[in-house]
């Protein structure tokens, strides 16, 4: 049942959660006549009704971050799911989710997954990225926190070190968004 419903969120997103560029058939895995959303930089004269447009200062760019980010949170359920019930102690739940987030780190970052600011607004795409950095950071304090409740002694587990570690995520945040913010977005690029 999940699985289907996760096909079915798959495939709005696909089309950008619009019903009319969705052709439904008996076998509801047939996606042969649905027409996808274009990403923004890819220009076809013909097709420019299927691109996304800016709606709202959080309008979604990129239908490939859309639907990379739909499968990162599908294989974190998954790993939340199936790995805690290893006897490792949740070492490799704690593993394998810093490296689905580094990922999702690299996808924001190579992604424009919100379209550039107006006015010397707040870009978004920094937002993200300063976001995904910030997550990077409090699922290694996670793993840290794992690691010594499992190898080390109680005395560990309340040590201030390991209380304050999570709140290196607000540098790591700063940090994504100045490196997100210096090199700019392809729309700069393009300007220039």
């Amino acid at each position: 049942a999940s699985f289907v419903l996760i096909v079915i969120v798959l495939r709005l997103t696909r089309a950008y959660k619009k019903l009319a560029y969705i052709e439904m058939k008996p076998n509801f895995l047939n996606w042969s006549g649905d027409l996808p959303m274009l990403e923004v930089d890819e220009q076809h004269p013909s097709l420019h009704r299927r691109e996304r447009k800016r709606e709202h200062p959080l309008s979604e760019r990129s239908p490939r971050y859309d639907i990379a980010t739909l499968i990162m949170r599908t294989l974190v359920m998954l790993n939340t799911l199936f790995c805690a019930r290893l006897p490792d102690h949740q070492i490799t739940m704690a593993t394998i989710r810093i490296i689905l987030a580094c990922v999702l780190l690299v996808i924001g970052w190579r992604c424009e997954c919100y379209f550039p600011p107006m006015l010397q607004g707040w870009d978004y795409n920094c937002l993200q990225v300063g976001t995904d950095a910030g997550l990077v950071t409090t699922y290694a304090a996670a793993l840290a926190a794992v690691i010594a409740g499992a190898r080390l002694d109680e005395e560990t587990l309340d040590s201030w070190w390991l209380t304050l570690t999570p709140l290196l995520a607000l540098p790591s945040f700063f940090g994504g968004y100045y490196l997100r913010k210096k090199r700019g977005t392809s729309h700069d690029k393009v300007a220039a």
